[in-house]
């Protein structure tokens, strides 16, 4: 979590409650994991694996461990632009906005 520019002066005590609030999921390769329209329920950090951004057809942006996609979405209610899919098997943390804004 302290990889979140937002986040990295936080004291333990805020990130310990907040890593009580991550969800992880796993996924295969070519699996969907946000869609274009969909509701972001918050940041995504990629634990392990790597994660293509698709605009339109094209690979936009790729991740891979300790990146993230989505932050704004901490502050503010928001769609996804892009297709994202899984390129290998991911482990992908959620870190979701209702939460972080009951915390902090």
């Amino acid at each position: 979590l302290k990889s979140l520019p937002v986040l990295r002066k936080a004291n333990n005590a805020l990130l310990n409650a907040l890593v009580d609030c991550v969800e992880a999921n796993i996924y295969s390769p070519n699996d969907e994991i946000l869609r274009p329209g969909e509701q972001l329920k918050g940041v995504l950090l990629v634990s392990r694996g790597e994660v293509e951004v698709f605009k339109g057809s094209q690979v936009e942006r790729k991740l891979q461990r300790f990146d993230r996609f989505a932050e704004a979405s901490l502050f503010i209610r928001t769609v996804c632009e892009n297709l994202v899919k899984s390129k290998t098997f991911c482990e992908i943390f959620l870190l979701p906005s209702e939460d972080f804004q009951r915390v902090v």
